[in-house]
Formats: structure tokens, sequence, C-alpha cells
């Protein structure tokens, strides 16, 4: 069963990608359809782990180091 919610996941990401959805929405589609689908997660971690991800220094470095670039 859990091969199935993967699937599906992967699935939507790449109709996302193939419908020219951006890159972050198309990830955010898919890692949804997974914590929704699957049995033995809940939609709570998947809120927790999108905040966390946005308190990592390293991760808030990288739009900085695009915008250096284009100066």
């Amino acid at each position: 069963m859990q091969i199935y919610v993967i699937l599906i996941a992967c699935a939507v990401l790449l109709l996302c990608l193939f419908f020219k959805v951006p890159v972050f929405i198309s990830v955010f589609a898919g890692a949804l359809v997974y914590f929704l689908l699957g049995a033995s997660s809940s939609p709570a971690i998947l809120a927790q782990r999108i905040i966390s991800g946005t308190q990592s220094i390293p991760l808030l470095a990288i739009p900085f180091l695009y915008a250096q670039a284009f100066l």
C-alpha cells in the first residue's frame, strides 16, 4: 500500500512540473499528497517540517546568494 502512495505523490509532482507549475509548489503538492494519503503520518508533521525549513540558516542563505549574483 505504501508504494502506491509514493507513486501517486511522484505522479502529482511530475504532473505539476509538466504543466510548468513552479518547482516549490510542485514539491509542496507532492509532499502534501504523500502526507495526506499516508496512514502513518499526520498533517501536523508537514506543517512542522515546513516551518522548521524556513528557520534553517543554510537554506535562508540560498536566496541571498542568487541576489548577490545579480548585483
